[in-house]
Parts: structure tokens; C-alpha cells; sequence
């Protein structure tokens, strides 16, 4: 414990072969958590009034769902969209981007909840199109730099040359997409974490835009913006989980005072709830 009251802990290997223990600096893929970073810029854009929630898909993304009903920006970032899920995570945003247009809606937009990759997919490229520039260096220049997340990148090009691995490496090329890609550590996570939910990079009214909830698919879930708040055994905590080769869960307070982030390398270990325990000790 440091005298800020920051615990750091790690057990169990890192790499097996190479007998190298796990580290809290490791580095690792934080999956589906890239999610809140996306929705934040998006919020970042729309308190410029550069976008607008309910702004839609076919307007930014022309060409896209044309005989659909209109799905708006604010339907991407709660997952009442409508719009089916997308798993060919090595396909280029833009082809994914057609192959989910070409599905069928699970329901009418804004009539249910259901959690879909493919929804970030199509914000990361409205993004891109709002912005003139690259999905990762927005979200570069707009959060890592401005937090100082120095162990944290958008893509694996400069991943190699930084803190060792928890695990394996997982490769993410250029372009990146909305839903994943972005490696990170548990420090960098708690340091945007909480800097989000205090306000420090979204002014209050796009910050409670992101925090006004709506039923989420999950029991004991309500869905934000690109974020969830949960109900556990001392109250209600924030956060957005990932899982693909990691196992990620953040556990956050509403203003950003606390925070539990947990990553295992390790999947058949099952649903880790230990991020949740510390949260509530």
C-alpha cells in the first residue's frame, strides 16, 4: 500500500516457458473496456456540438442500413441500436462495417437492449468521420497524452518495445476498430477511470448523458454511454469489463474516488469477482 493508498499485487506467471511472474506493470489487450474510451471521445466530440446524440448512423455513415429506421448515435452507446453483433475482430473496420449493415436488425432501435460490438464498429468509423483523422490518434491525443498514460497504446505497432506482457501478445493492426484494441495496464485504467468519472474529461452535462442509465441485458446491470453501473454487495460501482484472451473488470465510484481494476491472463480460471470483494472491503 502506497501512501496515496494505492494497493498493487500480481500472482501466478506472466510467461509459463520463460518462468517470468506476473507484474502489476504488465501490459495486456483490455478488450471490450476500449468501449468507454470510444464513447468518451464521442462525448468529448458532442459537447463541441461536432456530433449529436441523436444525430444518425445514416447520416454520418451514408450508404449504411438504407431501408432501416434511423439508429442514433446515443442507441450505439447504450446498445439499444438494434444492430446484430460482429465477432470477425481480423476484418478491417470499414468491410466489418458492411457485413454488420447487411444483417437484419435483432429489433426496432431504441425498443430493447442488446451488448454488440458491432455498435462500437460503427462509432469508431463515425469518429473517424467527424474528426478527419484516425480513430487511435484521437484517442491518443484526446486521452493518453492529455492522462500521461504513458504504458497504454491504440494497436500493438509500439506495444513490443514497452513493459513485458501479461501473457501473450495479441496483434492489433491498423486500422483499429471501435470495439477492442487497446493495450493497457491496471494503473493507466484506474488513472482514465477515475479521472472520467470526475469530471475531468467530459463537462457535466455529457458526463451525466454517459451516466443516466436504461436496462441492460445483464441481470443487476443498467447500461450508460460506452459505460455500466453495476449493483454489488456494498452499493452501486461503474465500469465496463472485457474478455477475449483477458479477463478484465473495473469497478469504479461514481465520482471517481475509487477504484478496482483486476486483469487475469488465464480464462478457464471462470468469472473472477476478486475486483468486486476488494471493492467493497
Amino acid at each position: 500500500m502506497t501512501p496515496n493508498g494505492t494497493w498493487r499485487g500480481a500472482a501466478g506467471w506472466a510467461d509459463s516457458r520463460a518462468k517470468r511472474r506476473a507484474d502489476p506493470a504488465n501490459r495486456f489487450a483490455i478488450e471490450s473496456t476500449t468501449k468507454t474510451f470510444v464513447a468518451t471521445v464521442v462525448l468529448q466530440l458532442v459537447a463541441e456540438r461536432r456530433l449529436g446524440l441523436h444525430d444518425t448512423v445514416q447520416h454520418w455513415l451514408p450508404g449504411l442500413f438504407p431501408r432501416q429506421p434511423p439508429i442514433t448515435i446515443r442507441q450505439l452507446l447504450n446498445h439499444t441500436s438494434g444492430v446484430s453483433p460482429d465477432f470477425s475482430f481480423a476484418t478491417p473496420p470499414r468491410a466489418r462495417a458492411r457485413d454488420i449493415a447487411a444483417q437484419s436488425l435483432m429489433f426496432k432501435p431504441g425498443t430493447s437492449s442488446s451488448y454488440s460490438n458491432s455498435d462500437f464498429v460503427l462509432l469508431g468509423l463515425i469518429v473517424e468521420k467527424v474528426t478527419g483523422r484516425s480513430l487511435d490518434q484521437v484517442v491518443t491525443s484526446r486521452i493518453f497524452r492529455r492522462l500521461n498514460l504513458r504504458s497504454t497504446s491504440y494497436g500493438t505497432t509500439h506495444a513490443q518495445r514497452m513493459t513485458p506482457w501479461l501473457g501473450q501478445v495479441e496483434n492489433y493492426g491498423r486500422p483499429v476498430s471501435g470495439d477492442g484494441g487497446i493495450i493497457s495496464t491496471v494503473d493507466d485504467l484506474a488513472t482514465f477511470f477515475r479521472a472520467l468519472l470526475a469530471g475531468g474529461l467530459l463537462p457535466p452535462a455529457q458526463l451525466a448523458a454517459m451516466t443516466r442509465t436504461v436496462p441492460s441485458p445483464f441481470p443487476g446491470v443498467r447500461s450508460g454511454l460506452g459505460i455500466f453501473r453495476t449493483k454489488n454487495a456494498c452499493g452501486y460501482a461503474w465500469g465496463h469489463g472485457g474478455d477475449l484472451s483477458y479477463s478484465v473488470n473495473v469497478v469504479v465510484a461514481r465520482d471517481g474516488s475509487k477504484a478496482v481494476i483486476t486483469a487475469q491472463n488465464n480464462r478457464t480460471l471462470g468469472d473472477d469477482s476478486s475486483a468486486e470483494r476488494m471493492y467493497c472491503s
